[in-house]
């Protein structure tokens, strides 16, 4: 599937829940990134992510830190590093799509992660960013 469709497949709920895994997320993080401001990528991001979860029934599960934080995260790898597509990105930032332990367990507690608050607004990192996860 190509950016575009995969990104008209993400906008139009078309895709399946199981389909929409964290290297999904990631490559979502990324076209947004790639095509639009800072600003402007996570607000279209967390509007997708929220559409698409209240179509699949689990829009709880959205979470702002997390979010946030892996935009964040493919916006400076991005800069330093541009790549000029999603696979490219991938293999240059393996350690972004690796599921133990997920970039946001090395730069919050656990209490923090799991809290009403975290999920629901964006909170900085209490930890310091390591170079690589």
């Amino acid at each position: 599937m190509t950016d575009d469709e995969f990104l008209r497949a993400v906008e139009g709920c078309s895709i399946s829940k199981e389909a929409f895994d964290h290297t999904a997320h990631l490559r979502l993080a990324w076209i947004y990134i790639t095509r639009h401001p800072l600003a402007d990528a996570i607000k279209l991001c967390v509007e997708s992510l929220q559409r698409l979860g209240t179509h699949h029934g689990v829009r709880q599960n959205y979470h702002e830190t997390i979010t946030w934080t892996y935009l964040l995260l493919v916006a400076d790898r991005q800069t330093r590093q541009p790549q000029d597509n999603f696979e490219a990105f991938r293999a240059a930032n393996d350690d972004l799509f690796t599921a133990q332990p997920y970039a946001h367990d090395q730069l919050y507690s656990k209490a923090t992660i799991e809290s009403d608050l975290a999920r629901s607004h964006y909170i900085l990192p209490e930890n310091p960013m390591p170079d690589r996860f």
